[in-house]
């Protein structure tokens, strides 16, 4: 009997910290998907991404990224190292690296942030450092 009960009790923590995980995951997934469809050039997927309050200021994001690219064929930017490092009920920040590339300034390497806002149960990036 108090090997089942010990059984049971491990197989719940096991779960809970997988749980956890996963929803630590889920936030680190939504600022990736956005940053991959920032980089790609894809508006119509990057507002998929977005709370309402952000959506212009996406767009407009969107629109300079296609503008450097059409006017520096060495333009190219890539984020890397996504880490959730801070969470709350309904916000989370999640950091990466970004390297950019161009004629004039060669390659740079920076920090950058996605802060997410939870709507409706769902991850949504509500703004960017």
């Amino acid at each position: 009997m108090k090997k089942r009960i010990s059984l049971v009790l491990s197989l719940a923590l096991m779960l809970s910290v997988a749980l956890t995980a996963c929803g630590s995951s889920d936030q680190v997934d939504v600022a990736k998907g956005f940053m991959d469809a920032f980089i790609a050039g894809d508006a119509e997927k990057v507002v998929e991404y977005c709370t309402e309050e952000f959506k212009p200021e996406a767009s407009l994001a969107i629109m300079a990224i296609g503008m450097a690219k059409s006017m520096d064929e060495e333009f190219s930017i890539e984020a890397s190292g996504y880490e959730l490092t801070e969470e709350n009920e309904d916000t989370a920040t999640v950091t990466f690296t970004v390297k950019t590339k161009t004629k004039e300034d060669g390659e740079q390497e920076d920090k950058g942030s996605a802060l997410l806002k939870k709507v409706d149960g769902k991850w949504l990036v509500n703004g960017m450092n």
